[in-house]
C-alpha cells in the first residue's frame, strides 16, 4: 500500500479508537472493580507477593503478569493526566484502553487479510463485520474483559507464522499467555505451526524467548522459585476460581442445554466426571480437524481450524464463561463470503450478545424458569451453528477450498 493509504487508515483507526473510548465512558462491569482493587494493592504494597494476598470480598488475583502491568500502566496514565472527574467511569475507561487499542489492531488485521485476497472491499467488509458487531463491542467497550487483547496476540502469532520473521509468532503467543490463561486453548494450533513452519534454530530460539520472557515478567510478582513458579501458577489457575467449577459458568453451550448450568463438573456420569466427559467430547471433535490441518497447514485452513477450536472449547468444555466465545468470531469473519453466511454470523452474534447481556444484568445469577428456557433454546442454536461450521470444514477440505 502507498504511504497515503497507510496514513488514511491510521487516521481512521485513531478516530475509531476515540469514538470507542467515549462510548466506554457510559458504563462498566463490576468485574473491573477486581482489577482496580488489585492495582490499588500494587500501589500500596508493591508487586512482590501480589498473588498471595487476600482481596476479600473481591476475587483472588489470578491474571498473569502482563495483564497486571497493563492495569497498573492504565491507572498511572489516568493519574498522570490528572483529570478531575467524579466517579469511576473515566478510570474504568482507562483500564479498557489496552482493549480498545487491541480492537483497532484486530480490525486492521482483518482488513489486511481481506486485502491480501486481492479485494480491498472485502478487507473493508471484514473490518466492519468486526467493528459494528455489538456483542464484540459489548465485551471490550463496556464490559472491559481481556478477550480482545488475548485474541489480538493469538491472531498476530498465527499471521507471523506465515511471514519471514517467525520469531514474532513465538513472541506474540507468549504475550497472549502472559495476558490470560485461556490462551492455552490455542496451544494445539500453535504447536502444529511450530512443527510445520519453523526450523530447528527458530524452535530453540523461539521457545527460549517465551520461557525467559515469562520468567522475567513473573519475577516482579513472586518471591522465590522463579524458574518453576510460572508453571505452577498456570497449573493452579487454568481452571478458574474454585467457586466456578461448574459445568457451565453462564455460557450458552452443550452443558447449559442439558440443564447442568448450576451443577459442579466433578459430578459423576457413567463413572467419569463431567469435566472428563467435556475433555473427551472436545478432543473427539477437534482431533480430525487438527489432523487435517497438520497435513496441510495453509493460512486459510489455519484460520478455519482455529475458529473451530475456539468454538468447540466453548461448546463442550466445562467451566466456560459467556465471554469465551469471543475469539471464535475473529477467526470466523474471513469466511463470511455470502449473504447466507452473513446471516449465520449475525445469528450467532445475537446469541452471544444476549448471553453477555443476561449475565451482566444478573438474570442468570438465580435464573427463572423462563430465562433457563430461553438459555436452553439459545444453547441449542449455538450447538447447531457449531455443527454447521464443523461439517463445512470437511466439505471445504474435500473440495480443496481450504
Amino acid at each position: 500500500m502507498k504511504k497515503k493509504t497507510y496514513f488514511k487508515i491510521l487516521i481512521i483507526l485513531i478516530l475509531i479508537l476515540g469514538v470507542r473510548f467515549l462510548m466506554s465512558l457510559k458504563d462498566f462491569n463490576r468485574d473491573l472493580v477486581n482489577h482496580m482493587v488489585w492495582t490499588e494493592s500494587m500501589f500500596k504494597e508493591g508487586l512482590k507477593g501480589f498473588y498471595s494476598r487476600d482481596y476479600s470480598p473481591w476475587a483472588l488475583a489470578n491474571y498473569p503478569p502482563l495483564a497486571n502491568f497493563l492495569f497498573l500502566f492504565s491507572h498511572k496514565l489516568y493519574l498522570w493526566l490528572n483529570i478531575n472527574w467524579q466517579g469511576n467511569n473515566l478510570l474504568a475507561s482507562f483500564y479498557k484502553l489496552p482493549l480498545l487499542i487491541a480492537d483497532v489492531i484486530i480490525a486492521f488485521c482483518l482488513f489486511a487479510i481481506g486485502k491480501d485476497s486481492g479485494n480491498n472491499k472485502k478487507g473493508v467488509l471484514f473490518a466492519l463485520f468486526f467493528l459494528v458487531n455489538l456483542a464484540l463491542a459489548y465485551n471490550s467497550v463496556f464490559w472491559g474483559q481481556l478477550e480482545s487483547l488475548l485474541t489480538m496476540f493469538c491472531l498476530l502469532s498465527l499471521i507471523f507464522f506465515y511471514k519471514k520473521s517467525k520469531i514474532f509468532a513465538f513472541l506474540f503467543y507468549a504475550l497472549a499467555l502472559l495476558t490470560k490463561q485461556s490462551a492455552l486453548f490455542f496451544l494445539p494450533i500453535f504447536l502444529i505451526l511450530v512443527i510445520k513452519k519453523t526450523s530447528l534454530k527458530e524452535k530453540i530460539f523461539g521457545f527460549s524467548l517465551m520461557y525467559f520472557l515469562t520468567v522475567f515478567l513473573f519475577s516482579f510478582f513472586i518471591r522465590k522459585n522463579y524458574f518453576i513458579s510460572p508453571f505452577l501458577f498456570y497449573f493452579k489457575t487454568i481452571g478458574g476460581q474454585l467457586h466456578q467449577y461448574l459445568a457451565s459458568v453462564n455460557a450458552f453451550n452443550f452443558w447449559f442445554f442439558l440443564g447442568l448450568n448450576k451443577s459442579t463438573d466433578i459430578q459423576i456420569f457413567l463413572s467419569l466426571t463431567y469435566r472428563l466427559w467435556s475433555i473427551i467430547l472436545t478432543g473427539f471433535f477437534l482431533t480430525p480437524v487438527l489432523i487435517l490441518f497438520y497435513f496441510k497447514s495453509g493460512f486459510k485452513r489455519c484460520l478455519f481450524a482455529t475458529m473451530l477450536l475456539s468454538f468447540a472449547v466453548f461448546v463442550f468444555l466445562t467451566r466456560m464463561h459467556e465471554r469465551h466465545l469471543y475469539s471464535m468470531f475473529i477467526f470466523l469473519i474471513p469466511f463470511i463470503d455470502s449473504f447466507k453466511k452473513f446471516l449465520i454470523y449475525a445469528a450467532i452474534s445475537v446469541i452471544h450478545f444476549l448471553n453477555l447481556y443476561l449475565v451482566w444484568q444478573e438474570f442468570l445469577a438465580e435464573p427463572s424458569v423462563k430465562i433457563v428456557t430461553i438459555g436452553r433454546f439459545l444453547s441449542l442454536f449455538t450447538i447447531i451453528i457449531f455443527a454447521y461450521y464443523y461439517l463445512s470444514y470437511f466439505i471445504k477440505v474435500s473440495k480443496k477450498q481450504l
